[in-house]
């Protein structure tokens, strides 16, 4: 299992939506904030790709008011696994991935998802050493990534009177990194929002144990045992990273919120005003 033992993940049934179609669908309400407020339930919706998702689960969304699903993810991936629209819900293709540029975000993308269809692939994966502890940090440096989150905020705080469904594929890499932002900028502290990070891996625990099993019938090596278990759930190690570096670089994660993804004064206002209580 990822290295998560000294962040033990948030109770699972307090934030689960309860879809059985959907990934790792959950709630961010209940989360409560250093100045003692609490993230309203029902407003803030992360999840997987809504490719299979069922009349029912969809019908219980839509009961939740969902209006508006921000899909993360890339072309390839919105081509291979089209969301299948919630009806009276807008929805929004805001792709995290600078899909040409050629860094460790790459990771994240199709090539990445690609890898991970079969276990080979992602023994070869990760045997490349291309998997590394730098898997978020990308953000810090990217332009083109804050922008994408700064859109993010945008449309959150637009549709404030409803709910927002976020995804990506796996809801957890990209999903992750905007829970967090999301999380941090609402006022929740760092160990939170990675108790929040690391609920994934309840979430994916049958998942991961099952090609945890396939990956020993090829290797018994630790490291790649452990890369398997972080790529299919998720490592707080890596989100850890980007709390580290992101004080490194701005002086903490709320300055990287304002220098860097652009919220204003205002803004912060205005997302604990409409999503705490």
């Amino acid at each position: 299992m990822p290295k998560n033992s000294h962040h033990r993940p948030s109770e699972k049934s307090i934030h689960t939506l309860g879809l059985t179609s959907v990934d790792n669908a959950r709630d961010l309400g209940g989360y409560c904030t250093t100045h003692g407020q609490t993230v309203k339930y029902k407003k803030l919706l992360r999840m997987g790709k809504l490719s299979a998702i069922s009349q029912e689960d969809i019908q219980r969304l839509r009961a939740e008011d969902v209006t508006l699903v921000l899909d993360l993810r890339t072309t390839q991936e919105i081509t291979d696994f089209p969301d299948i629209h919630i009806p009276g819900a807008q929805y929004l293709s805001l792709k995290i991935l600078d899909e040409n540029a050629k860094d460790e975000s790459r990771l994240m993308s199709s090539q990445y998802v690609n890898a991970i269809d079969s276990v080979q692939g992602l023994v070869d994966l990760i045997a490349s050493g291309r998997l590394t502890d730098n898997l978020y940090t990308g953000i810090l440096s990217s332009t083109y990534m804050q922008t994408q989150y700064r859109t993010f905020f945008k449309q959150i705080l637009a549709n404030a009177d409803h709910s927002t469904v976020f995804h990506c594929t796996g809801g957890k890499d990209r999903t992750g990194i905007a829970a967090v932002l999301l999380l941090t900028a609402l006022g929740v502290d760092q160990e939170t929002c990675l108790a929040d990070f690391a609920l994934t891996n309840l979430f994916y625990q049958e998942k991961i144990e099952a090609v945890l099993a396939q990956t020993k019938h090829l290797t018994e090596e630790p490291k790649i045992l452990a890369g398997a278990a972080a790529l299919i759930g998720v490592d707080p190690i890596y989100m850890e990273k980007l709390f580290n570096e992101s004080k490194s670089q701005y002086g903490s994660m709320m300055n990287f919120l304002v220098q860097g993804i652009g919220l204003t004064h205002d803004d912060f206002i205005s997302l604990r005003k409409n999503f705490l209580e």
